[in-house]
C-alpha cells in the first residue's frame, strides 16, 4: 500500500510514518519507483504496537526500537503461540474473581472513595466482562493492604500523603516494564512457549521476593543514615 493509505489505516500522519523509517522502528519499504514506496500489510500492527508502547508503557524510542528489532527477527508463528500460552496461563494464575464493585468493597472493606483512587492510579485493576467490572487475586490482595495501612496508622489523617501510594504505583510499573523488556531481548525467540513463560513466572517470584528485601533493606539504611546525621 502507498504512504497515504498506511496512515489512514494506522491513524498516523505520513510524517510519523518518515520518522520511524528514518529511527529504524520500522524497516524501510520496497522501493517501486524513485517516488513510489510500497508498505506491507504488517507495518499497521507494528504502527499500532509502537503507539502502545509509547501511550500505555511510557517506553524511549530507543527501548522501542529494540523491541521491534527482536519481533521481525523472531519467526511470526512463534509469537503467535507465546501469545496463545500467555493468555492460557494467565487464566489460570489469576484465580478466584470478585464481580461487581459492591462486593470487592465487601470483600476487602474499601469505601467508593478509596475504590475510585486506586483504580485511577493503576493499583486496582479491574477487567470488563458483559459490563461488568471484575476484579482478581492481586486486585483484592492490594486493597486489603491499603486498608491495613489506614489500621496501622499510615492514612490521610495520621499526616501521610495519599499520593505516595500512585508514585509507588507508577515507579514499579517502569520498573516491571524495564524487567520485561530486558526478559524479552535475552529469551525471546530462544525459547518454547512453555519454558519462556514458566522461566518468566519463577524469575518473577525470585524478583519480587528480591525487591522486598531490597526495600527493607535500604528503607532500614537511610533510616540510620538520617539519625545518625542529626
Amino acid at each position: 500500500m502507498k504512504i497515504s493509505e498506511l496512515a489512514k489505516a494506522a491513524e498516523v500522519p505520513k510524517e510519523t510514518i518518515h520518522y520511524y523509517v528514518r529511527e529504524g522502528l520500522l524497516p524501510k519499504p520496497i522501493k517501486r519507483g524513485r517516488n513510489v514506496a510500497d508498505y506491507g500489510d504488517g507495518y499497521v500492527e507494528q504502527i499500532r504496537m509502537i503507539k502502545a508502547l509509547q501511550d500505555q508503557f511510557y517506553l524511549p524510542l530507543s527501548a522501542i526500537k529494540r523491541i521491534m528489532v527482536l519481533q521481525r527477527k523472531t519467526d511470526p508463528s512463534s509469537l503467535r503461540e507465546l501469545k496463545t500460552t500467555y493468555l492460557q496461563r494467565a487464566g489460570r494464575r489469576r484465580g478466584p474473581v470478585i464481580e461487581s464493585e459492591s462486593a470487592f468493597m465487601e470483600a476487602t472493606g474499601l469505601g467508593p472513595k478509596w475504590l475510585a483512587r486506586l483504580e485511577d492510579w493503576g493499583i486496582v485493576h479491574p477487567e470488563i466482562i458483559e459490563n461488568e467490572k471484575v476484579y482478581h487475586k492481586d486486585d483484592l490482595t492490594l486493597a486489603r493492604l491499603v486498608v491495613e495501612m489506614d489500621r496501622v496508622g499510615l492514612s490521610p489523617r495520621d499526616g501521610h500523603n495519599t499520593e505516595s501510594l500512585k508514585y509507588y504505583s507508577d515507579l514499579v510499573g517502569q520498573i516491571a516494564v524495564f524487567a520485561i523488556q530486558d526478559y524479552l531481548q535475552a529469551h525471546l525467540g530462544k525459547l518454547d512457549s512453555e519454558t519462556f513463560f514458566k522461566r518468566a513466572e519463577a524469575g518473577g517470584e525470585v524478583v519480587g521476593t528480591f525487591f522486598y528485601h531490597l526495600y527493607r533493606k535500604k528503607a532500614q539504611g537511610e533510616m540510620r543514615r538520617l539519625f545518625e546525621s542529626l
